[in-house]
């Protein structure tokens, strides 16, 4: 069967070409470290590449949603134990007011409670960037507020929040954590509550009501308690939260290492098979240069 010579030089070049493309890919691999350019190059390590970091980006997204949970409940369990320790301050005040009835202590015993609401009150408020720790569903506005008379004595205290749960934050493919406390459950509201509480305790003081200052103090010693409570609970949202971060970050260098086992060329290898396909191109080239050559006269 005779094969004419322009066969065999389209075949010579296709054969040329398939070498420079398959000199071009080793290169990129040396010089990229990156076994695969495009699809082609190996379909199913091209599409568990994909699979690999598509997890990798659900795995940061949900670490940044932790993250976010975890700084929430560290800021509100800083909060809270601020506020327990203002009562145990106000509990030691009142307690100090029941031994004197001599006005100028009660007046300054009274300034120091008034001192302490405003610095409660504060806490309340805490912040975390923006948005309020204890405002519930509106946690863009101060959940507390306060007033004043001419001479600075807090005369009463208002609750502005929301009155539910709605910061969640979503830690799983299918799990969501509420990250904050409404503030009315965690110290009241305008009528009732460890703020009340603290105003009414400083009235007490104010006009040497010993009956009134016993009422508050046993109220506030349970209040306190409450904040314990909630304080710990925070504390164990936390703890669990750190839990989830470190589990996060485990799945995500679980797939990062087989992104990598995946795409990352072996570059002893890419360099023994860049000089072998270096060869037979060479070769090739050789070849087609001495066909190309060829003509008639080469045969008289």
């Amino acid at each position: 069967m005779r094969v004419a010579f322009s066969q065999t030089y389209e075949k010579m070049n296709l054969n040329i070409n398939r070498r420079k493309e398959e000199l071009d890919r080793y290169a990129n691999m040396i010089s990229t470290g990156e076994r695969m350019q495009k699809p082609a190059d190996d379909p199913l390590g091209w599409a568990q590449a994909l699979g690999f970091r598509q997890g990798i980006r659900e795995l940061d997204a949900l670490a940044k949603n932790v993250d976010f949970a975890t700084n929430w409940s560290t800021a509100t369990e800083t909060a809270l134990a601020d506020v327990a320790t203002l009562v145990s301050s106000a509990i030691s005040i009142g307690s100090s007011s029941l031994n004197t009835q001599d006005t100028s202590m009660r007046q300054t015993l009274t300034r120091e409670l008034n001192n302490t609401i405003q610095a409660a009150v504060s806490s309340a408020n805490s912040q975390l960037g923006e948005q309020y720790l204890f405002g519930g569903d509106s946690y863009t506005t101060a959940p507390y507020a306060i007033t004043v008379d001419s001479t600075g004595d807090v005369t009463a205290i208002t609750y502005q929040g929301g009155t539910a749960y709605d910061l969640e934050v979503r830690t799983g493919k299918q799990s969501t954590e509420t990250v904050n406390i409404n503030g009315q459950n965690a110290f009241g509201t305008a009528g009732s509550g460890v703020l009340r509480q603290l105003l009414d305790l400083k009235t007490a003081v104010q006009n040497g009501d010993t009956a009134a200052v016993q009422t508050q103090l046993t109220a506030l010693q349970n209040s306190s308690q409450t904040l314990i409570r909630l304080t710990a609970q925070t504390q164990s949202r936390t703890a669990a939260l750190e839990r989830k971060s470190g589990v996060l970050s485990t799945l995500k260098s679980s797939q990062q290492d087989q992104l990598a086992n995946v795409t990352t060329a072996d570059s002893a290898t890419s360099i023994i098979r860049y000089q072998q396909t270096q060869t037979v191109y060479e070769a090739a080239l050789r070849a087609a240069s001495t066909l190309s050559n060829l003509n008639l006269t080469s045969f008289l």
